[in-house]
């Protein structure tokens, strides 16, 4: 409810009251549309429904719709890394029982690791090909079109896939694409994987088939501003569409 005060006059002429300051207040409530839940901070009260929330601070939001306080953080392992650790990634794999199996993936040096819940040590990922020790990661999780969800990975000297079990390598088809080296950096929009980051083609990018990131065409690739002396650096979306970033400029396609 919205709280108003309001003045009331007292028996009188105005200038008496006035002149004797004889003003007597009141409050007034006025009803207003009960607000819980929101959408977003741009939304009207009204719009908000009673399942939603416009901000939630300090919590948690798991994949399941559950919320949960933030803790703080955690020691996961006592065991130190015997190289610095470039990337730290989450993998998620919807099961079919509904539940969530969540990987803990650490890449350091040229080394990709999976957090073992069971022994608290970060166990070495077996079948992946030899990594770059020095570029960072770009790793991505893709569903593809048979319901498998893979996390994808690419620094520059290699490109493979892994579903949790196996290890599949993408740099034969990305080459045969036309490519001479791995690409650097990732992203997954509208059912595509998107990648970029070739030496030889610094400006090009290139998108996989529908739900499938074992397939690279050619002609499936488009140009980034190539004649302006910069490479492109990153690729992320940006709501309806995809934003490519490059080293003085921002595209949004």
């Amino acid at each position: 409810f919205l709280v108003q005060s309001v003045s009331v006059e007292s028996p009188g002429s105005d200038s008496n009251i006035r002149d004797e300051g004889k003003m007597a207040w009141v409050t007034r409530t006025l009803p207003f549309r009960r607000v819980n839940g929101g959408m977003n901070d741009s939304s009207y009260a009204t719009e908000i429904a009673p399942n939603q929330a416009s901000l939630i601070r300090n919590y948690h939001l798991t994949k399941e719709g559950v919320l949960f306080s933030r803790g703080g953080s955690e020691r996961l392992s006592d065991t130190a890394m015997a190289d610095a650790v470039k990337y730290l990634h989450g993998f998620y794999i919807n099961n079919a029982d509904g539940t969530v199996t969540r990987k803990i993936v650490v890449k350091h040096g040229a080394t990709l690791r999976q957090f073992n819940a069971t022994t608290k040590v970060f166990d070495a990922i077996t079948g992946t090909p030899t990594m770059s020790s020095s570029n960072r990661p770009s790793i991505v999780n893709f569903l593809n079109g048979s319901g498998v969800e893979c996390l994808v990975y690419a620094d520059g000297l290699v490109f493979f896939m892994w579903d949790g079990t196996t290890v599949t390598s993408l740099l034969t088809n990305w080459t045969n694409a036309g490519f001479t080296n791995a690409p650097r950096y990732l992203c997954v929009f509208a059912e595509a994987l998107f990648a970029v980051g070739d030496t030889v083609k610094p400006h090009t990018v290139a998108y996989s088939a529908d739900l499938d990131p074992t397939v690279w065409n050619s002609t499936a690739t488009f140009l980034i501003s190539p004649g302006d002396g910069t490479r492109v650096r990153g690729l992320c979306p940006y709501y309806d569409g995809l934003s490519i970033a490059k080293d003085r400029s921002i595209d949004l396609i």
